[in-house]
């Protein structure tokens, strides 16, 4: 079957409708050309994550199956209509502190998914470590001893967890996107989010008045999550500052001198706080 109209891009891959009630994403050719799963294996994958996310009541696109699109990995999916919490709130039918507080409540409810039978976390976040450009050698030395140290809690985490992944469909919200969803530490799962709404860059091809907005709600959505996140959560402030350095130090294509610059002086400091040698600068 060909590909129908095209739907809507993403870092790694395109969506396009695939006949009656289903889309198909495919993936970019370098992130094909990375995959070490065959097709089948992606598909009894991401079947199994979805099953898991909904034995908590998230839910998530049926996976029908895998295809070939133009020479290029297509996993086609189940169709969900409605907007995204990004789009709800970029047209200000969503608030900064309620889009914060929806995302904090369905993230709680994927972190209470056990998931040991997933690969474990570790090694996508070392990858995004050595993979982030901007920081020195001796910090990613040092984040990635850190990221060593953190315990697997063996629970689910998405690993790409924002508004954009969240489709508010006719029937409740949907999760979409689980390409990055591993077995781990919940609170490490919860600082990746934060540290993709302050450093992530947008989704391509956003009209300047967009983005306008979207710069100036960012910082408060990640304020209201954090909060509504964290509010009467039972956890260790010293794991919590691992994770954040961590989260840091991870690559998100960040083009922003001042934040460069940011994120390498948040990243020393907490790895100085939390007794990782690194050498003086």
């Amino acid at each position: 079957m060909e590909k129908g109209a095209f739907i809507a891009r993403g870092v790694s891959s395109q969506v396009y409708e695939y006949g009656d009630g289903r889309v198909v994403k495919v993936l970019e050719p370098n992130v094909a050309a990375r995959q070490t799963r065959t097709r089948d294996e992606l598909v009894r994958r991401e079947s199994a994550i979805c099953r898991l996310a909904g034995t908590q009541g998230v839910r998530a696109p049926e996976v029908y199956t895998s295809t070939e699109i133009d020479g290029r990995y297509g996993i086609v999916y189940e169709r969900v209509d409605g907007p995204t919490m990004i789009e709800e709130l970029l047209s200000g039918r969503q608030s900064a502190s309620d889009h914060g507080r929806m995302l904090a409540e369905l993230h709680r409810k994927v972190h209470r998914c056990p998931a040991a039978e997933l690969e474990t976390f570790r090694p996508f976040y070392e990858a995004m470590i050595r993979n982030n450009a901007a920081l020195p050698e001796d910090l990613k030395a040092g984040a990635i001893e850190l990221l060593l140290t953190l315990p697997d809690a063996g629970m689910l985490c998405h690993g790409d967890f924002h508004g954009g992944n969240v489709v508010l469909s006719s029937t409740g919200p949907v999760v979409i996107d689980w390409a990055c969803a591993r077995s781990g530490l919940p609170l490490l799962d919860f600082c990746r989010t934060t540290h993709i709404y302050r450093y992530a860059p947008p989704p391509p091809d956003l009209p300047a008045e967009v983005l306008e907005t979207l710069d100036k709600v960012r910082e408060s959505c990640c304020d209201s999550y954090r909060e509504a996140y964290l509010s009467g959560a039972r956890y260790d402030p010293h794991l919590l500052r691992a994770c954040e350095t961590v989260c840091t130090a991870t690559d998100a294509r960040v083009a922003d001198e001042r934040q460069i610059r940011e994120i390498i002086g948040f990243v020393r400091a907490g790895l100085s706080e939390l007794c990782i040698s690194v050498p003086a600068q």
